[in-house]
C-alpha cells in the first residue's frame, strides 16, 4: 500500500462556476460543491481564502434591515460541510444539534419488558430475554424550548450482516405528550435486521417533548448467555438497541448575514480602506475544519453531484446573487491518496 499526501494547489483548489468554469463568482446565484471522492482518497479542509470586491462593502458590514430598520433574513452567502454523521445519514454537522438517547441512565429510566440493560463490548445495550417481544419505552423528555426535527438515526448492537429475519423491530416517537407520533417501520411492517438504520426528510416543528418506544421481536437467539440466572440455561435472547439519535436543524455559524459575522469566523481579515472613498475590497481567511472521505453509502445519481438524490461528503458554497464585482473562494486542503497494490 502506498500513501501520498499533498497540499492542494492551483485551479483545483478554487470553487468554480459549473457553467463557465470561471473562478470569479461575483454576481452568481448558485450552489457550488466539491466533487465526490473515490475510494482511497481523503481531503482535509482547514479553511477557505476569500477575495471579495464590491462597489461599497460598508453597506454589508451591518446585519441587513429594511427601510424601517427591521432585520431581514438575507444572507450574503452560506457554506455547508456535508458529512455522513451516522451510517447512511448525510447532513451538515454545523447546522444540526444531536439529541442522543443512550446509556444506563436513559435506558433504566424507562420501562423495559422482556429485556435487560447490559454492557456489550463496553456499551450499555438493551438485550432481549428469550424470544418474547422486547419493548422499551423511554421516559418523556421535556425540552427547554420548542425544536424542529428533520432526521433520526439509531444504533443496534448487531451487524448488518446479521440474517435479516433474526429479529424485526420498529421505533415510535410520540411528540408533545402524544399529540402526534412518528412511526419508523417498513410500510406498516416491522423493520428487518439488515435494513438502513437512519431516516431523514422529516419536517416536524414546535416539538416540546418526545417519548420513544422500541419494540423488537426476536426469532433467533445470539451467542450471548448468562451463567448466573436462577433458571437453568436461561439465556439472553439478543443484544438490540444501543442508541437513538434525533437531529434538530439549527442555524449554522457559516450562514453569513453580514461582514461583521464573517470577521468573527476568520483568523485573518483585511478591509482595504481608502481615505477618500468607499471600501471596495476584502481579503479574509475563513476557518473551516472538516475531513471529507469516501463512503460505501454515498450515491451520485447519474454522475450528477447536484442531483437532489445524490448523497456524499462535500463542502459547498451557496451564493445569493449579491452585486459583487469579484468573489473568489479558494479551499486550503490537504489531499491524501491510498493506493493498494
Amino acid at each position: 500500500m502506498i500513501t501520498d499526501t499533498i497540499q492542494q494547489a492551483g485551479i483545483e483548489s478554487y470553487f468554480k462556476d459549473t457553467d463557465s468554469g470561471k473562478i470569479n463568482l461575483g454576481g452568481l446565484t448558485a450552489t457550488l460543491r466539491t466533487q465526490a471522492l473515490n475510494e482511497g482518497k481523503q481531503v482535509e479542509v482547514s479553511g477557505i481564502h476569500l477575495l471579495i470586491e464590491h462597489q461599497d462593502l460598508q453597506t454589508l458590514l451591518p446585519y441587513p434591515s429594511d427601510d424601517n430598520g427591521m432585520p431581514l433574513h438575507n444572507p450574503i452567502f452560506k457554506i455547508a460541510a456535508m458529512k455522513e454523521m451516522f451510517p447512511g445519514l448525510f447532513a451538515d454537522p454545523f447546522s444540526h444539534r444531536v439529541h442522543n438517547i443512550a446509556g444506563y441512565l436513559d435506558f433504566n429510566e424507562g420501562a423495559l419488558t422482556n429485556g435487560r440493560v447490559m454492557e456489550i463490548d463496553g456499551i450499555p445495550t438493551i438485550c432481549s430475554i428469550g424470544r418474547d417481544t422486547c419493548v422499551w419505552t423511554s421516559k418523556e423528555y421535556v425540552l427547554p424550548e420548542p425544536i424542529s426535527i428533520d432526521a433520526f438515526a439509531w444504533e443496534l448492537a448487531t451487524s448488518k450482516q446479521t440474517p435479516p429475519d433474526s429479529f424485526h423491530y420498529k421505533i415510535e416517537i410520540a411528540l408533545n405528550a402524544g399529540a402526534s407520533t412518528i412511526v419508523i417501520d417498513n410500510a406498516g411492517q416491522m423493520i428487518k435486521a439488515d435494513a438502513k438504520r437512519a431516516r431523514d426528510g422529516y419536517t416536524e416543528r414546535n416539538v416540546i417533548s418526545f417519548q420513544i418506544t422500541f419494540t423488537a421481536k426476536v426469532f433467533e437467539d445470539s451467542y450471548l448467555q448468562e451463567r448466573h440466572l436462577p433458571a437453568l440455561m436461561e439465556n439472553i435472547g439478543r443484544p438490540l438497541l444501543r442508541a437513538i439519535n434525533i437531529l434538530e436543524p439549527i442555524k449554522s455559524i457559516y450562514e453569513i448575514n453580514s461582514l461583521m459575522e464573517l470577521q468573527d469566523l476568520c483568523s485573518s481579515y483585511q478591509l482595504f480602506e481608502n481615505s477618500d472613498g468607499p471600501i471596495k475590497r476584502l481579503a479574509a481567511y475563513l476557518d473551516l475544519n472538516t475531513t471529507l472521505v469516501n463512503s460505501p453509502n454515498q450515491n451520485v445519481v447519474n454522475g450528477d453531484i447536484y442531483d437532489p438524490q445524490s448523497v456524499f461528503e462535500h463542502v459547498e458554497i451557496k451564493l445569493m446573487g449579491n452585486e459583487f464585482t469579484k468573489f473568489e473562494a479558494r479551499r486550503i486542503e490537504v489531499v491524501s491518496m491510498r493506493i493498494n497494490r
